[in-house]
């Protein structure tokens, strides 16, 4: 009986040191310690930890590569619970640790022992959120780029209607106003000296072309006449704004940008004719309207005819307030132009 009672003393005895021995060893510093980014399993950092020879390694892993391994001088205070980096330059950074089993608190920092249970638990659990996040991301990704694509076909079909309204705008005026226009200056008519000089200018519209010129008329014993520069250019018309947030596109110059167009294709359609673009314009507080040429020689400046949208029975030019009407200017001959 007594032999019984020594045995099992002796085997509880063996037990405890088992136990002991296991604990010591799981708590156990010296070791690599391993702290994986949240979001993906293939970034990690990796501390080695060789509390005799007090150094450290600290090897940084980034999409599974690794990048950089830096070696630190490293002291344990197991009493206070201080673990202390010290750099090649001297300084030293001491933070508060915790060992528990496999896991290893240094600050806010939780690493995992390399190998173990609990390690391969974490990498498996970030893996899936990763896997699952780049499954929402591809699908996120899917979603935007058909959504870009509708709004793309769609701001390419709002941009047609916008090319038609020019178009439709461009070729009834070339109609409308093709001929001949002259400033309603001209000489006094109540001047009834007998020397007197006056200017006028005449426009000509014809065949897609505008022409303008200036002239200078004395009259007394002879009829003097000083002709200025004709100014010719290919018409061009108006050029509204186009919507390109979505496709490559670059403006052209000299674009008004104080036209709102409507926002839908059929508020751009509504638009049919050149008194309906005055009202729509009118509405939304714009008061004139200029048609661009493009000048013919090398050098020179482009006529541009101005619509004032109160009377579109008249015609303007720039650097003047005077009207442009069919009938030649008081007291000019048409002899008195060249166009």
């Amino acid at each position: 009986m007594m032999k019984t009672k020594k045995k099992l003393t002796l085997l509880a005895f063996c037990c405890g040191m088992l136990l002991s021995l296991t604990a010591c060893k799981s708590n156990k510093i010296d070791d690599t310690w391993v702290k994986y980014d949240e979001s993906t399993e293939l970034d990690k950092t990796t501390w080695k930890i060789d509390a005799k020879a007090n150094m450290l390694a600290i090897t940084e892993y980034e999409n599974g590569e690794q990048e950089e391994t830096e070696l630190l001088s490293l002291y344990i205070d197991k009493e206070k619970g201080l673990l202390t980096q010290v750099t090649n330059d001297g300084d030293r950074e001491a933070y508060p640790f915790t060992v528990d089993k496999d896991t290893l608190t240094i600050g806010e920092k939780t690493f995992y022992r390399e190998g173990s249970k609990i390690e391969k638990e974490n990498v498996t659990e970030i893996k899936k959120t990763r896997e699952k996040n780049e499954k929402e991301r591809k699908k996120r990704d899917k979603e935007e780029k058909e959504k870009e694509e509708k709004l793309k076909i769609e701001e390419q079909a709002y941009n047609k209607a916008i090319e038609a309204l020019e178009e439709r705008i461009n070729a009834e005026f070339i109609k409308k106003y093709e001929g001949d226009w002259y400033s309603e200056d001209g000489f006094n008519r109540d001047n009834t000296n007998q020397y007197q000089t006056a200017s006028a200018t005449k426009i000509t519209v014809k065949d897609n072309k505008i022409a303008s010129q200036s002239s200078e008329v004395s009259i007394g014993d002879e009829r003097d006449i000083r002709k200025e520069e004709i100014l010719e250019g290919n018409f061009i018309g108006i050029t509204l704004l186009r919507k390109y947030e979505y496709n490559d596109y670059e403006q052209p110059e000299n674009v008004p940008t104080n036209i709102d167009l409507p926002d839908s294709i059929e508020g751009i359609e509504k638009i049919e004719t050149l008194a309906d673009f005055a009202d729509y314009l009118l509405k939304n507080n714009v008061e004139t309207l200029s048609f661009s040429s493009q000048t013919t020689k090398y050098k020179g400046k482009s006529p541009v005819l101005i619509l004032n949208l109160y009377n579109l029975e008249e015609l303007h030019t720039f650097n003047t307030d005077q009207a442009f009407l069919k009938q030649l200017s008081y007291g000019f001959k048409e002899t008195d132009f060249d166009i």
